[in-house]
């Protein structure tokens, strides 16, 4: 891949080109915290704040850090979610679905940090292991057969039970069986590891009836802090920070400070970074923390720093030693830069690495490298086609972002899908209230012209919990206006009765609209949010490389985007406009019909408007119309059909287009 196709650093990256010297100082201290931890002089948390200016390495830190420390570290990275403040029940959600990413171990592409934490532990407590070969432990106890290996973690489990009194037995002896069971099951198990609700079959498979309680999530944390630390300590980053600030409303910056101070003081084994732009943190963050939330949060600070002069050059020459052949350099360096070009930049007082990189893809395709400053009274380019290329490549994120989540067989998060709602109705100058109790059903309660409206974002795997939130949902409805929303994926399947018969009573309320979101809307909304989080954090850049003002990326949106007239947030704020484009409805969804066709464009008919399903329901629902197709005719269907993508033989995704 070209050093220049990417002009952000992607923190998971595997290769990418580094200048070592460039901010050293950072990356030395977070693996120094690291080693800390494994060599086990005392366990506790570190916590180390990394400020600096947008474009200057920060999210690059973390790809080298992962690439340095390889297998003695397991990376997690959040970032600010709209929908919810920064919880404990967050933090696990993350740092477990963080442990399924494969790590760079250099032995394997498959073994993931799971694997690493696991075989750590194991090692710490088997006579004759090594912690630094946790790949070996997980090797020989996966040749054992089932009743040895059960013996052997039960005798894991007292071992570390009897060096840590504060563990959670039960949730520790299933995350240490999860890297030997087969996919379905480990997938299940790793669901209610991390805190979210699996559904009915996930849940039987493992043997527990609900979620984890919230007073279990602690402990939960707690015990993941201590296996890690044998052998793969924790990286927690708190990544673009900036984005916690409102005006006006302190609340999400408090929030993270309790987290944080909380973690710090409670969860051995972590090394807590945070990431921010040093003018928002000094102004917005700083002034609000009391003296013991500061001791922790500010307990360690280092800089993020802009390149000198060598450190330009040194990233010069890496990246072009990567272009293509036809491309071969003309001259000495400063090639591809003319030596004045270059004496500009090498003595340029703000000169970002994201800068520079674009300097020099210029400086290679022939362009005008580093354009003269704009004179008096020049206005400047406004930056709408450069908007409309960024605003594109967020939206294929996001369609990413929905193929993985059906890929793992999970639909998109109700946080994740909360905070995206928000942000869209916060650019129109909606305002919004969350419900300060927790035992809440609804997410939002929208203070609009056309009047106050609840909405519920109902992305529940299980029937009883979204019994729970439709039932709240028809209570409320007779009197002030519900909106309740679900990705249309996750359509009711049949035996959710009693759900559909809450779902039919809401729709006979008086004010109550139910709406389906496609993969199109959920794509929107999820970029949106992204879009307007990397504005904040000054990381959308122009043609020059220097971060687009945020107030002109937010005018954009409401122009070129009509955000008002998304069916969601125009039915979020009470108004009709779009409802029939997405489907909110006023009548239970009937099973779809599809008008009389071949079996292939009935079935293609189907799952477009399922969005997700697997060939036994896709069957199902065109006997129900009529229809008399086989599996084997529909499965040869879609496999053929352009806008399908099946996951495994059995699941079918509709990506688009028409049926």
């Amino acid at each position: 891949m070209s050093p220049f196709s990417h002009e952000h650093a992607d923190p998971w990256a595997a290769d990418f080109v580094d200048v070592p010297s460039l901010n050293r100082e950072v990356s030395d201290a977070i693996a120094d915290a690291v080693t800390e931890i494994r060599d086990r002089d005392q366990l506790h948390s570190h916590s180390i704040l990394v400020l600096g200016p947008a474009g200057a390495g920060k999210t690059h830190l973390f790809a080298r850090l992962r690439r340095q420390l390889g297998p003695r570290a397991a990376f997690v990275l959040l970032r600010p979610e709209l929908g919810a403040d920064a919880t404990a029940r967050h933090v696990l959600s993350h740092l477990v679905r963080a442990l399924r990413r494969t790590t760079l171990t250099g032995l394997s592409d498959t073994q993931t940090q799971l694997d690493i934490v696991v075989g750590s532990a194991f090692a710490a407590v088997r006579e004759g292991a090594s912690r630094n070969y946790p790949h070996l432990v997980l090797e020989e106890l996966a040749s054992l057969d089932e009743d040895a290996r059960e013996e052997a973690i039960e005798d894991a489990v007292e071992a570390l039970e009897e060096r840590f009194e504060d563990l959670d037995a039960d949730w520790l002896e299933t995350f240490l069986r999860a890297p030997f069971m087969k996919k379905a099951t480990r997938r299940a198990a790793l669901t209610w590891l991390s805190g979210l609700e699996p559904n009915e079959r996930a849940l039987r498979r493992i043997g527990y009836s609900a979620a984890m309680a919230d007073e279990a999530i602690l402990p939960a944390l707690r015990t993941l802090g201590v296996l890690a630390s044998f052998g793969a300590p924790i990286v927690l980053v708190f990544d673009q920070l900036e984005n916690l600030v409102e005006p006006g409303d302190d609340a999400r910056i408090l929030a993270h400070a309790n987290l944080l101070a909380e973690l710090h003081d409670t969860v051995r084994g972590l090394v807590l970074v945070q990431m921010a732009l040093d003018g928002v943190w000094s102004e917005s963050v700083s002034p609000l923390l009391n003296e013991a939330a500061r001791s922790r949060l500010e307990k360690t600070v280092l800089f993020t720093r802009m390149p000198d002069a060598a450190q330009r050059e040194a990233l010069v020459k890496a990246w072009t030693a990567g272009v293509d052949d036809e491309a071969e350099p003309s001259g000495d360096f400063p090639w591809p830069f003319q030596p004045a070009d270059w004496e500009r930049i090498a003595g340029a007082t703000v000169m970002t690495p994201r800068m520079l990189m674009k300097a020099c893809r210029d400086a290679l395709a022939g362009g005008v490298v580093l354009a003269a400053e704009r004179g008096e009274g020049e206005e400047a380019d406004d930056g709408g086609d450069r908007l409309e290329e960024l605003w594109e490549a967020q939206l294929a994120q996001a369609r990413a972002e929905l193929d993985r989540a059906w890929k793992e067989h999970e639909g998109l998060g109700g946080t994740r899908l909360t905070g995206a709602l928000m942000a869209a109705l916060r650019l129109e100058g909606v305002k919004l209230q969350q419900p300060k109790a927790k035992k809440a059903k609804y997410q939002l309660r929208v203070l609009a012209p056309a009047g106050e409206r609840l909405v519920y974002v109902m992305q529940q795997p299980h029937p009883r919990s979204v019994g729970a939130v439709l039932k709240d949902a028809v209570a409320n409805a007779e009197s002030r206006g519900v909106l309740v929303l679900r990705e249309q994926a996750m359509a009711f399947p049949p035996r959710w009765k009693k759900a559909t018969e809450h779902l039919e009573r809401l729709q006979g309320a008086a004010r109550g609209v139910w709406m389906p979101l496609d993969r199109q809307a959920l794509a929107r909304l999820l970029a949106a949010h992204d879009f307007l989080a990397a504005a904040r954090s000054q990381d959308l850049t122009g043609e020059d490389g220097a971060p687009l003002p945020e107030a002109r990326v937010q005018a954009w949106m409401r122009e070129r985007l009509e955000v008002g007239g998304w069916p969601a947030v125009a039915a979020a704020r009470g108004e009709r406009k779009g409802d029939a484009d997405e489907g909110a409805v006023s009548a239970a969804p009937a099973s779809p019909t599809p008008a009389p066709a071949k079996a292939g464009g009935q079935a293609q008919a189907v799952l477009a408007q399922l969005g997700v399903a697997s060939i036994d329901r896709i069957v199902r629902e065109l006997r129900q119309a009529g229809g008399a197709a086989g599996r084997r005719e529909v499965r040869e269907a879609l496999e053929g059909a352009a806008g399908v993508t099946f996951f495994g033989r059995e699941i079918a995704y509709w990506r688009g287009g028409e049926a």
